[in-house]
């Protein structure tokens, strides 16, 4: 390949892939640099056009034209979106490959520390138990999908493979219905419309709740009823209220306006209580086998105190709780909170207590802890959370990350507090993604 500092955009290019970068595109390696290419494997020899080159740094960007010698690993996307919608960009790799991809991943993040092979997920498509989709069209002809990268234009979903089933089939209720009604698509550059998006959650024996979110009120009552009454695996409809301007994607208000507004969801012998926005893992099937591994990881003997923070719904909490002696949960989300009380009181659960708030608030106010667990969101632990482990003190910390970067950054920051990295091994949660989660164990030194 040429040098990157003669490339220029439009220019047609013959690469050769070597490797796939952190979002899943293909590199091609030059004396100078490299160039980057949405859709290409390793092993393959490629053209493509040049569509933006860094005046920051030795990269540029270009797009697939044809594949002119194939992977192996090569297959059909299951998915009539897939490249437009951005979302499962590993689609075209062999499932195998995804596998080895999130293992090397995690490997070149810690060179030094002992990296398990990424643990597969038992359904590579159809697995995702919450869908959230974006609105697009006019009002007779909506339109349910997905932002394109770096756009506003909202890609067609219909049709997409990693959904967990009934909620396609929901979905398209949901579509059918509201150009009946006469609805809207939300538009976040003028303001006008009313559906904003709409959120469709899945158990495991197939019900479903669905959130409308929207700007205003108006004939959503009559809408709700209707895809109530049309579907007897909808078991709730409710209205999240979202009245700000831009893309900031649901509203403080939520409110039930058809059945019930909350979903049973069973993970291994749990039973949870979800209410419509609360997180909870996307593929069931991992998130299961995750929990276990984090109570193998905790080896706990019945007497330990454990502080869960982060703790969501309280799946991990609830996993804990038959081997530990006191179990705290600390979560920011109000309504997480109020789902994972409600779930300790069905099943029994006294020794498990939730705590809402930032956890750099909390987790100092609770006195030592035997046991740590850390479940944050895609940022990390902030530097208060890192300077209140420390002064908890736990003799183990058991961490788990949907982003491999700021889990690094974190275990090195942890290290200066005379925490050792025992291993890292990373999961399959979000199949045909680049996405890649992982359970690291870490240990203070004594």
């Amino acid at each position: 390949m040429r040098y990157i500092a003669e490339v220029r955009k439009g220019e047609p290019l013959s690469l050769e892939i070597s490797a796939l970068d952190e979002d899943g595109a293909g590199i091609a390696s030059g004396p100078d640099g490299e160039v980057r290419v949405a859709g290409a494997l390793p092993g393959e020899q490629i053209s493509a056009v040049v569509e933006h080159v860094s005046t920051h740094r030795p990269v540029a960007w270009a797009r697939l034209l044809t594949v002119d010698r194939p992977s192996p690993a090569r297959m059909v996307p299951p998915c009539p979106a897939f490249g437009p919608c951005g979302g499962c960009r590993l689609e075209h790799l062999a499932y195998p490959g995804q596998l080895a991809y999130k293992t090397e991943k995690i490997t070149r993040l810690f060179p030094d520390a002992k990296v398990e092979p990424c643990v597969a997920s038992p359904k590579s498509i159809e697995y995702r138990n919450k869908t959230k989709l974006a609105t697009a069209g006019a009002a007779g002809a909506i339109v349910f999908g997905a932002y394109q990268p770096r756009s506003h234009h909202v890609v067609n979903l219909t049709g997409c493979r990693v959904s967990e089933p009934p909620t396609e089939a929901i979905v398209e209720l949901v579509r059918r219905l509201a150009d009946e009604a006469r609805i809207a698509p939300y538009d976040e550059v003028s303001g006008a419309g009313q559906l904003r998006h709409i959120i469709v959650r899945v158990n495991h024996v197939g019900q479903a709740l669905v959130c409308l979110v929207a700007s205003d009120e108006a004939g959503i009552d009559a809408l709700s009823a209707n895809i109530a009454a049309a579907d007897p695996r909808v078991v709730g409809v409710v209205l999240n209220l979202n009245r700000s301007r831009g893309n900031v994607i649901l509203g403080s208000e939520t409110k039930l306006l058809a059945g019930i507004a909350t979903l049973d969801e069973k993970v291994g012998d749990l039973v949870f209580t979800l209410s419509a926005t609360a997180f909870f893992q996307a593929n069931r099937s991992i998130a299961e086998r995750l929990y276990r591994d984090v109570l193998a990881a905790a080896e706990l003997s019945g007497k330990e105190r454990v502080i869960d923070a982060y703790t969501g719904i309280g799946g991990i909490a609830f996993t804990l709780s038959p081997y530990a002696r006191e179990i705290i949960g600390i979560e920011t989300h109000a309504a997480a909170v109020e789902d994972a009380t409600r779930t300790a009181q069905r099943n029994g659960r006294a020794q498990v207590r939730f705590f809402a708030g930032a956890v750099e608030d909390l987790l100092g106010s609770f006195g030592p802890a035997d046991r740590l667990v850390l479940n944050p969101p895609r940022k990390g632990c902030t530097a208060e959370v890192l300077r209140a482990i420390a002064e908890v003190a736990p003799a183990r910390v058991v961490y788990v990350s949907c982003n491999p970067e700021t889990l690094a950054r974190d275990v090195t920051a942890m290290a200066a507090h005379g925490y050792r990295l025992r291993m890292v091994r990373p999961y399959d949660m979000l199949p045909q993604t680049p996405h890649v989660e992982a359970l690291a164990v870490l240990d203070r030194a004594t």
